[in-house]
């Protein structure tokens, strides 16, 4: 009752009522329910969603079982047995035959009886499963220590015959049947998973759900056919905690800092107050927290927790030492070798067999081929001492005395010590010894062995392995079909558009869902979640995947160049000239083309000749391919070092670069991660070279300059180093690294109990001080700067060997070994270095001002756009030489632009013809190939807008002025007015991209990306970054305003209600103040006038108006209902009957997609209850753009109401007939009656549709539309 009521607050209700349902299953658990003798017994409740969100659940009762093997003919004794003794308990008691793989020559059919016990409970079986457990592990142990002679013996000696005990069942008569019951299966399955698979019953599946009472099981029926999932609750949540110094996070001392906790997409905490934080005077940041009452409403599904795991960037950089000089280079990526190895050579445990069983076995005849010798490679790690000095190490360990195994006990001799104790003794005393004597602890040794395959075995691992394969290759498939439907509907519906890409995210999740499980039948071979547990196997099938691609490999180097050889294939770089894909016509319908990668086809055909077994054939490589680009990089040891990159400049794979590996330098994966979009800029070689010294050459400046723009705790994290230290501090004895001078010193500060354990984690920064010690001794941790003041300057003191300590702390490291030679060096957004365009346009109406300026060449051209051509332009260059004199005064020359410059002045009527201009301009600045340069913007439209009528601008990089120019058109000298304020602009271009370099440089974002109100952007950003730097999450947000719960309007915000406005007066004096708000005149309002329909009881009107609205406030809901209860008996009518319901009396009609041709803004227009102009009658109403405030053309919209009125009438018209019982459509054409003997009506009503074109009506009524009117009149009169 507990569990159904909880499930109930969640919305899932247990189905009653016969009736069946089709629900997307979410969870499943098991439970007990009472059947028709009420006995309780075990089910599963299965919980279902339903389409339309509503949820429910059901039962279904199934007996929990487990299968015990009894010796060769005891299953009649031991079915007696356990019928006695578990009376009650064991429901059903029947032998199964089952095919056993432990069961010698089992390839010939040969099947083993087991017997099935069945109980009503899960308690039951786990009762019974507790007595039997001992039994069977004795008998286990008792058959492993038995062998054939002791078998003959004993039979002979109860028997007098040599026939062994388990070909006649003797032990069976003479000892007790507990002993007779030798193995146990399936007993550790939990039940709700043993239902799900016997029934086929997955989760995220949709079913039909067929209920028929609680005498019958109810029936659970797969629909294939429906694959959309509807949107689940989510409820996730995040623990952030503190962490202690040196150490990795430990949830017994750890302190939770802050809990995230999050329903459905909204953010939810408990009730705070609004607070600040300040980092600095000038970034001031007030909070405002938004609390929320609960959870319950929401209803949750699906709970999630994430664990806070620190993060490293995707950073890496070396000089570039060759470039592949191939015009296009096909990079080959297959699907695992080792998977598809399992699939060629039937690898699994059982598959493993020896000598003794291949001759047992029906089947091995002279020229079977289904044993296959495979070969593979053993290593092992084994001690240097010999055989008689472990023995005189062991001799020596039985003469000592080790300590109590509890305080205050006696010492204990050595052969009192439990087996493990010993050996971890004799370990440890052999590996001191073999220090000293040998000088190492372990010799490693590889050996070459043999191991047999068996082909004939039972293929289940096998045909596992092939269904994840295949299935991951469906979902792919279904991944790219869904990716171009997706792309197809990209100009539609928008909900079309949504469900497909929803679909895409489903299958790309599923096919990693299940590369995931595919490369799990291959991890390491003890590792937790591996599918086997067999060296031998692993060996064989990596000695067997190195093998072949170390033959695709050599293969490759006779056409190419071979980059990386992994286990999931081969990059590799090809001649342009050579073939990659070849395209077959085929005669089939459905696929009339097939394309194979000749790559890839080479590949097969060598694994085929070379590697495949003779009875499967199931080997194939992938090809994939080509790619953008590929940059190989200088590498200090043999090593690969390269960079592969997609068609849309995204990283493919990256190889032998710090950034994949733990405890590199934040500098240099910062640096790695921002140099790599670089290397996609430009169009020759020198052209990437400079745009990768572009980010470089900031990054020197940090190290030439010793980071003097930086604060130090920025500082920190970038050249800090991270190691861990996997073993205790006293283990690495006197051996000396900076990991553990690091640990040494902050046990003087802190204490040494800090550094005891194994596993610490140390941090620590180069200092340059004391000179010329070695690098190990200048080794200073990081913790020491996050310690009080006094004791840091001591301890700093005395580690640096420095008795004053003046300037900046960071002064003292040492950034020389991080400077970075042979690199072209570039000035980086310095005054005058970098060219500018400078693009003035200004649109109001249909007038327009262009303007483009090149001061390299000293050259404007200015476009006037207007409905007439007309040139009342002054002399620009004598208005340009006024305005930068007077502007001289005020500024330097260097941020004014060159003095004299050649205009040139057109007027146009045609916008497109100015941008046809413009665009030939910036396409002969392009190709005169100078330098590096970026266009300034500054126009009242959007860049985007900007750039659909010149798609140059997408060549350069463009920085938008965010300079608001407030020129009125409507003046008679707009021309002069407007040169005017565009050359003013100019000419102080260079002095707002000075202070946007600044500002770049301040905030470190591309200059083109700053925003208008930087200083609430920055705000953000370095929040974002502290965030960032403590492991927060970071919101997601498209707008300048927060957000708080998913999109703009949020529910909790957004949610209907009554909400008191009024507060309680605090001082008496104030009430002189208000007596005219106290003092309300009294009103009188016809209402009837308003309505359209006559009401019998004006006074039930007046009630049920009014309650409705005092409905709205939650807080009096008890009241209100009594108050309604009061008002209606006062009228009589019912409290639940139709006269009692609210109905809205303003019925209106939504134009769906109403545009504005002024904007372009797109909008849904409520006709009756949108804001309009005028409705005292003088003037018609009008509609107005909520967007520009431009009147919508009213002939447009009466059109549009006439075309959705014929579709009314048409739908109405064409309308199929339902069965007013069952809710069938009308199938054939002479039915009376439903075959349920129901009668057939309308689906759409007579009445419903009379409503509708009665508002139709009083649209025309009040906005005078004579043709809608019209259109009314023949459609009442048609169907009169």
């Amino acid at each position: 009752e507990f569990t159904d009521g909880m499930d109930e607050r969640f919305g899932f209700e247990r189905m009653k009522e016969p009736g069946e349902k089709t629900g997307w299953l979410i969870n499943m658990h098991p439970t007990e329910i009472l059947d028709d003798d009420r006995q309780m017994i075990s089910a599963v409740d299965y919980y279902f969603i339903q389409e339309d969100g509503n949820r429910f659940k059901v039962a279904l009762p199934y007996k929990p079982y487990f299968y015990i093997a009894t010796k060769k003919n005891c299953e009649r004794e031991v079915i007696s047995f356990l019928s006695k003794k578990f009376q009650g308990k064991v429901a059903k008691l029947e032998v199964v035959p089952k095919e056993d793989l432990n069961l010698p020559n089992h390839l010939v059919g040969l099947k083993r009886n087991y017997i099935k016990l069945s109980f009503n409970t899960v308690d039951d079986l786990v009762k019974v499963k507790r007595e039997i457990s001992p039994a069977v592990r004795k008998n286990r142990e008792r058959e492993k220590s038995n062998d054939a002679y002791t078998s003959m013996l004993s039979s002979a000696l109860v028997g007098g015959s040599l026939v062994t005990a388990d070909e006649d069942g003797t032990s069976k008569k003479m000892t007790e049947q507990p002993d007779n019951i030798i193995d146990m299966r399936e007993y550790d399955v939990p039940y709700h998973v043993c239902v799900s698979i016997d029934l086929k019953i997955h989760v995220a599946h949709w079913y039909n759900v067929l209920y028929r009472g609680s005498a019958y099981p109810p029936e659970i029926v797969c629909r294939d056919d429906l694959v959309e999932r509807p949107d689940p609750v989510v409820l996730a949540f995040d623990i952030e905690t503190t962490k202690l110094p040196l150490k990795f996070p430990d949830a017994e001392t750890d302190q939770i800092m802050m809990i995230s906790y999050m329903i459905d997409g909204q953010v939810k905490s408990f009730a705070l107050l609004d607070f600040e934080f300040t980092p600095k005077p000038e970034y001031e940041g007030p909070f405002t927290v938004f609390n929320e009452p609960d959870e319950v409403r929401m209803k949750f599904m699906i709970c999630i927790v994430y664990k806070t795991v620190t993060e490293c960037q995707h950073h890496p950089h070396q000089q570039t030492t060759s470039t592949v000089q191939f015009s296009s280079w096909i990079g080959c990526k297959e699907i695992d070798l080792i998977v598809m190895t399992l699939l060629d050579k039937i690898f699994f445990p059982s598959a493993m067999v020896d000598e003794a069983t291949c001759a047992a076995c029906d089947l091995n005849k002279p020229g079977a081929n289904c044993q296959r010798r495979m070969t593979w490679q053993w290593r092992g790690e084994i001690m240097p001492a010999s055989r008689s000095e472990f023995h005189r190490i062991q001799q020596q360990l039985e003469s000592e005395k080790f300590p109590a195994l509890f305080p205050n006990g006696p010492t204990r001799p050595f052969h009192v010590l439990s087996r493990e104790e010993q050996a971890r003794h004799e370990k440890k005393r052999l590996g001191d010894y073999c220090r000293k004597a040998y000088k190492k602890v372990h010799l490693t040794r590889l050996e070459e062995r043999v191991t047999a395959i068996c082909q004939r075995e039972n293929s289940f691992y096998v045909d596992t392995v092939q269904a994840f394969r295949d299935r991951r290759y469906e979902f792919k498939g279904l991944h790219k079909v869904w990716k171009k439907l997706s792309t197809a509907q990209d100009n539609g519906d928008a909900v079309e558009v949504k469900r497909c890409k929803n679909m895409e995210i489903l299958y790309e999740s599923l096919q990693l869902a299940q590369k995931c499980i595919l490369n799990s039948f291959y991890g390491c071979v003890m590792r937790k979640g591996a599918r086997w547990y067999s060296m031998e196997m692993a060996g064989i099938v990596c000695f067997t995947g190195a093998n072949i691609i170390t033959q695709a490999r050599e293969l490759i180097e006779q056409i190419g160049r071979p980059l990386e050889l992994d286990t999931d294939g081969i990059w590799c770089v090809l001649p342009n000239t050579f073939p990659e894909n070849f395209v077959i016509k085929s005669t089939n319908e459905k696929k009339p083309k097939v394309t194979i990668s000749y790559p890839g086809a080479m590949l097969n055909i060598m694994v085929k000749v070379i590697f495949l077994a003779p009875l499967l054939t199931s080997f194939f490589g992938v090809g994939g391919g080509g790619f953008l680009a590929v940059t190989l990089f200088l590498s200090s040891v043999h090593i690969f070092r390269y960079a592969v990159f997609n068609e849309d400049g995204s990283l493919a794979e990256l190889k032998g670069f710090e950034v994949k590996r733990r405890g590199e330098l934040q500098l240099i994966k910062i640096f790695q991660s921002s140099v790599f979009e670089a290397f996609l800029k430009g169009t020759t070689l020198e052209e990437v070279y400079a745009s990768v010294a572009k980010v470089a050459d900031y990054w020197l400046d940090v190290l030439y300059s010793k980071a003097a723009n930086m604060p130090d705790a920025e500082l920190f994290e970038l050249i800090s180093e991270n190691r861990s230290m996997s073993r205790k501090l006293e283990d690495y004895g006197e051996r000396k690294s900076t990991s553990i001078s690091t640990t040494k010193c902050p046990a003087e500060f802190l204490c040494d109990q800090m550094v005891k354990d194994a596993g610490l984690s140390c941090r620590y920064v180069i200092s340059r001080k004391p000179e010329g010690s070695p690098v190990t001794e200048r080794a200073i941790p990081l913790a020491i700067f996050q310690a009080e003041e006094s004791v840091k300057k001591h301890f700093l003191r005395k580690w640096l060997k420095m008795p004053n300590l003046a300037g900046r702390e960071a002064d003292t490291f040492d950034l020389e070994h991080l400077e970075m030679r042979s690199l072209a060096q570039f000035s980086y957004l310095e005054p005058g270095s970098v060219r500018h365009i400078c693009l003035y346009h200004h649109s109001q109406g249909h007038k327009a001002l262009f303007g483009i300026f090149i001061p390299s060449q000293r050259k404007a051209s200015i476009f006037v756009l207007d409905t007439v051509r007309s040139n009342q332009m002054p002399n620009l260059s004598s208005l340009y030489g006024a305005e930068r004199t007077a502007l001289l005064e005020k500024t330097t020359e260097e941020l004014l632009p060159p003095e004299k410059h050649l205009f040139e002045v057109r007027a146009e009527n045609d916008v497109k013809a100015i941008y046809r201009t413009l665009q030939r301009i910036l396409l002969n600045y392009k190709e005169e190939r100078r330098a590096p340069t970026l266009i300034a913007v500054q126009s009242n439209w959007e860049l985007r807008r900007l750039a659909a009528g010149m798609t140059v601008l997408e060549e350069f990089p463009v920085v938008p002025v965010h300079v608001i120019d407030e020129i009125n058109y409507s003046v008679l000298d707009l021309q002069r007015h407007g040169a005017r304020r565009m050359i003013i602009h100019y000419l102080n271009l260079d002095s707002c991209l000075s202070q946007a370099f600044d500002m770049a440089r301040y905030y470190h974002l591309p200059v083109g990306n700053l925003p208008q109100d930087i200083s609430i952007f920055g705000s953000d950003l370095f929040l974002a970054h502290h965030l960032r730097k403590h492991n927060h999450l970071l919101w997601l947000s498209p707008t300048a305003r927060p957000d708080l719960g998913g999109k703009r309007g949020s529910m909790e915000i957004n949610s209907h209600g009554c909400y008191s406005t009024g507060k309680q007066i605090q001082s008496g004096h104030k009430a002189t103040t208000i007596i005219n708000i106290i003092c309300i005149i009294k009103h009188r309002i016809r209402i009837i006038t308003f309505l359209q329909s006559p009401h019998t009881c004006l006074m039930l009107f007046l009630f049920v108006m009014s309650l409705q609205v005092l409905s709205l406030d939650a807080n009096i809901v008890n009241q209100e209902n009594k108050l309604k209860r009061d008002l209606l008996r006062l009228v009589d009518v019912g409290e639940f009957s139709e006269d009692a319901q609210f109905h809205d009396p303003c019925k209106s009609y939504v134009l769906p997609e109403v545009i504005c041709h002024h904007c372009n803004f797109c909008r849904d227009l409520d006709l009756c209850k949108d804001p309009a102009v005028s409705q005292d009658g003088s003037v018609l109403p009008q509609w107005f753009c909520s967007n520009c405030q431009a009147q919508y053309d009213t002939e447009s919209i009466e059109i549009a109401l006439v075309e959705a009125l014929q579709k009314k009438l048409m739908s109405y018209t064409l309308q199929d007939l339902q069965c007013a019982k069952c809710k069938g459509v009308k199938e054939a054409n002479m039915l009376l009656y439903c075959s349920c003997a129901g009668d057939f009506s309308l689906s759409f009503t007579t009445k419903s549709f009379t409503e509708q074109v009665e508002v139709f009506r009083n649209i025309t009524a009040h906005y005078n539309m004579n043709f809608l009117l019209e259109t009314i009149d023949w459609v009442l009169s048609m169907n009169a």
